[in-house]
């Protein structure tokens, strides 16, 4: 079973644009598609054993990359993590705040 790591909005700038992360938001689509910092799209609402694996074909996760996880102040993000760190060897990291605390750390 996985780790799940809590993260600053500080930490997840350094790991944005790191190839070892895979960034996901886990927000509906229709929040996703009105601003983020994420490039995929998982809601949270839709991350079950079966959606697992087009998943981790469609976004090549492998085990040796971090599942970053992120939502608008990261209550999702979390439950987002609970449902997912059964179902995968990953680490996994939750952005406390999310996008509340990215967009706050831009001012």
């Amino acid at each position: 079973m996985s780790d799940i790591r809590k993260i600053s909005a500080e930490e997840f700038r350094a790991c944005q644009r790191d190839p070892k992360h895979c960034v996901i938001d886990v927000r509906d689509r229709q929040e996703f598609a009105a601003e983020s910092e994420a490039p995929v799209c998982w809601p949270v609402s839709e991350i079950n054993a079966e959606t697992l694996y087009e998943f981790v074909r469609e976004h090549n996760l492998g085990p040796d990359k971090t599942v970053v996880l992120l939502c608008a102040r990261g209550m999702r993000a979390s439950q987002a993590a609970e449902k997912l760190r059964p179902l995968i060897p990953n680490p996994i990291v939750v952005v406390e705040g999310g996008h509340a605390a990215l967009a706050e750390g831009k001012k």
